[in-house]
């Protein structure tokens, strides 16, 4: 170890940097997450709720920012991003941050680093654009409610009332319920309005709630009061051409069935025959570095279990009568939705054997290609050093028997100088034994093939050999038998002299 204390040296301080790299690019979780959804009593806020509780039952604490404030999509990716200042009732601002945001497709594709820049990690649901007309308006512009109630959606009659309505009724934006500026909902009026009023410029003011002709929502979930509005035949969903969005391609053309939102009070469906719109999808968004363990989990919670985020999103309530939100099912998430906008988690728990992984490792080998060396130097190293110490092990051994070589040799020596002078046979045969032991003794315990092949254990057989041949000649000499004739030991084996 005190030779090799350099290499040592080194290998601890590779480990040590691996361990460092490694404790500063896991995956953590965040003890507490906070979802950004949206203003009270809407889908946005309804998911995030829902998201909530199926994240406790997965064992991760979250809540919901809460703030009547946030207006939706925008807002929501200003929190996730960085903060969104928001304004207290009392007319103080503070920073709402969030982890785990709602937010439409056109947040996705702001541009920005990696570290700003926001993936889906889920589509929730498609988001329609429901435009509802005062029926009163739609009546005298067919010349009355018989004419209208005859009318159908496509043909020159009812788009004509329509688009005589929108017109003039959404110039300057003087009669539009359009919810919060900012939201989803007031950029889809803006569209709306953009198309139907090309040209034409009014005023805007704040209007009272009964002098709104019309309402425009962008949303999953329609609120309570427009529901309300539609079941006592005050308001009228109406088709609406879809090339006012034709610029955005975050829209997609959609129908709503007829009866989707349930049935009036005189019993005729809502809307009374199907109509043309658009929608688009809500996402759960995370930042682009948000760490690939808290994407499983919230897919975990979405999809994994039953009675977590789809039960609770359309947990039935006193107060609530509209119809239940339709999640996005997974087979059109992997037909229609998944694309490179979606973090590479996400991709993996949607496509657990997607072969762009190979393409993955690649990109995980060239930015970890720094650590591979040193972990390749530091195997390379410990072999070097295992290597070593067999070696020196190795060594002591040979030194170890070459110790107790020397022992047997001069225990030899020791034999051989008794029978120099000894004539009895009787101790001869003794010193003879003594001899033959040793031997016999040195070719067992002494077995490494290194010093069996030294010059100095082919001394000490020799030296055996000699000292043996001289004690038989002497044994022979003194019992008076003549050399040569075969001698017999009492092993019962001959040697023949």
């Amino acid at each position: 170890f005190l030779t090799d204390w350099p290499a040592m040296l080194l290998i601890v301080v590779l480990l040590i940097a691996a361990g460092v790299w490694w404790w500063l690019n896991r995956d953590v979780v965040p003890r507490h997450v906070v979802i950004a959804a949206g203003p009270r009593e809407q889908a946005y806020e309804r998911a995030g709720v829902a998201l909530e509780y199926a994240l406790a039952r997965n064992g991760l604490h979250a809540s919901v920012a809460h703030e009547s404030e946030l207006a939706g999509s925008p807002q929501n990716a200003e929190a996730l991003r960085s903060s969104a200042i928001v304004e207290n009732e009392d007319g103080s601002r503070r920073a709402v941050h969030a982890n785990i945001g709602i937010v439409q497709p056109r947040e996705l594709a702001q541009p920005g680093d990696d570290s700003g820049k926001l993936v889906a990690v889920a589509p929730l649901f498609h988001a329609k654009v429901c435009v509802a007309v005062k029926r009163e308006l739609l009546d005298d512009a067919v010349g009355g409610a018989d004419q209208f109630a005859a009318t159908r959606p496509g043909n020159a009659e009812y788009q004509f009332a329509v688009a005589k309505v929108l017109r003039e009724q959404l110039a300057g934006g003087l009669h539009v319920d359009a919810t919060r500026a900012g939201s989803g909902t007031a950029l889809a009026a803006e569209m709306i309005e953009r198309h139907y009023c090309s040209g034409m410029e009014g005023p805007a003011e704040q209007l009272a709630d009964d002098e709104v002709t019309v309402r425009i929502r962008h949303t999953a979930w329609l609120d309570e009061g427009l529901l309300n509005r539609l079941r006592t035949n005050e308001y009228e969903l109406v088709s609406i051409d879809a090339g006012a969005f034709a610029q955005q391609p975050q829209y997609e053309i959609v129908t709503i069935p007829a009866g989707a939102y349930g049935y009036d009070q005189r019993g005729e469906r809502i809307p009374r025959h199907e109509i043309t719109t658009v929608a688009s999808t809500d996402f759960v968004a995370v930042r682009a570095d948000a760490p690939d363990a808290l994407v499983t989990t919230v897919l975990d919670a979405i999809y994994g279990d039953p009675l977590g985020f789809a039960a609770s999103l359309n947990e039935p309530t006193a107060q609530s009568t509209r119809p239940p939100i339709q999640l996005i099912p997974q087979t059109e998430i992997l037909s229609q939705h998944l694309n490179s906008s979606f973090h590479p988690a996400a991709q993996a728990y949607y496509q657990p054997f997607d072969p762009s992984e190979l393409a993955s490792w690649a990109e995980f080998l060239a930015g970890s290609k720094d650590l591979l060396v040193a972990f390749a130097a530091g195997v390379f190293l410990l072999y070097g050093l295992r290597v070593r110490m067999e070696r020196r092990a190795e060594q002591q051994r040979i030194s170890e028997e070459k110790e107790v070589l020397d022992e047997y040799l001069e225990k030899t020596i020791e034999l051989e100088g008794e029978q120099w002078n000894c004539r009895d046979p009787e101790k001869l045969e003794r010193i003879l034994a003594a001899i033959t032991a040793i031997k016999i003794e040195a070719l067992h315990k002494l077995s490494h093939e290194d010093l069996r092949s030294d010059r100095a254990f082919s001394i000490f057989l020799m030296q055996c050999a000699n000292v043996i041949n001289k004690i038989q000649m002497k044994i022979l000499a003194f019992r008076g038998e003549e050399p040569g004739k075969a001698v017999v030991d009492n092993h019962g084996t001959n040697d023949s002299k």
